[in-house]
């Protein structure tokens, strides 16, 4: 009998502390690789028939996964106390823009005027913010705002408080399950009535009016992630083809 036949399933986490090796920077990056030894829904590549057993695979690990879910949030230790971004508060970067607050900004004749901060987006290809701001007189006009290195590197590990409250930003999302989670928040409120409407036209339909509120919108969900990645499987297939 091989010693793998003797062990008993478990699961493995591999992780690394960088920051012990790198003390005099904080460009490091820091690693967590999960594998689950002789559990088959449980390692890495992994695959699944369907979004259901994706997330009845979650459910049944959800211990280990809200543990790896908890190192990537809190993986730095907290280098201020007032929870301010650590480059604007040691480092060269400028005062980042906060909505809610007042700036100079240009108007159409190339003067300034002041405006409060009242949205604001970063695009990174520009290396650019883009507020809104709202003007003395109630007009509302986008300005933009160039960023050095420091911002950007700011933005990219607090986007979401990177404007001094907290504002979700958008982000492109390539994995089933974090599509199926993204629409869940929305629909998972929705009403048993209204997420009928919303299927009316399914076949089984009928046989929908029987489940309970969160089965519904599960199968909405489920519907909405096939439904999205159908046109990028496409888009991959007709890639694939010589001309």
């Amino acid at each position: 009998m091989t010693v793998s036949r003797l062990l008993q399933p478990n699961y493995v986490f591999l992780t690394n502390h960088p920051y012990q090796y790198t003390l005099e920077s904080t460009h490091y990056r820091q690693s967590l690789v999960a594998e689950g030894f002789k559990i088959p829904d449980f390692r890495l590549g992994a695959s699944f028939a369907s979004i259901r057993d994706a997330l009845a695979a979650r459910e049944k690990h959800q211990e280990m996964f809200q543990l790896m879910t908890s190192v990537r949030r809190h993986y730095e230790i907290p280098s201020t106390f007032d929870g301010t971004i650590p480059e604007f508060a040691f480092g060269e970067a400028v005062p980042r823009l906060q909505i809610g607050h007042r700036y100079s900004v240009p108007v159409a004749d190339g003067t300034e005027v002041p405006g409060v901060l009242t949205d604001a987006t970063v695009l990174e290809s520009e290396a650019a913010a883009y507020g809104v701001y709202k003007l003395a007189d109630g007009q509302s006009i986008i300005a933009s705002s160039p960023m050095i290195p420091e911002e950007l590197a700011a933005y990219r590990r607090h986007p979401d408080t990177f404007f001094g409250v907290h504002k979700n930003q958008t982000k492109r999302i390539d994995d089933p399950l974090e599509l199926f989670d993204s629409a869940f928040k929305t629909y998972q409120h929705s009403s048993k009535e209204k997420l009928l409407e919303f299927m009316s036209s399914w076949p089984d339909i009928d046989r929908l009016k029987q489940l309970e509120q969160k089965e519904l919108a599960i199968r909405y969900c489920e519907n909405l992630v096939y439904a999205m990645a159908a046109p990028k499987a496409k888009r991959e297939q007709a890639g694939q083809m010589k001309p």
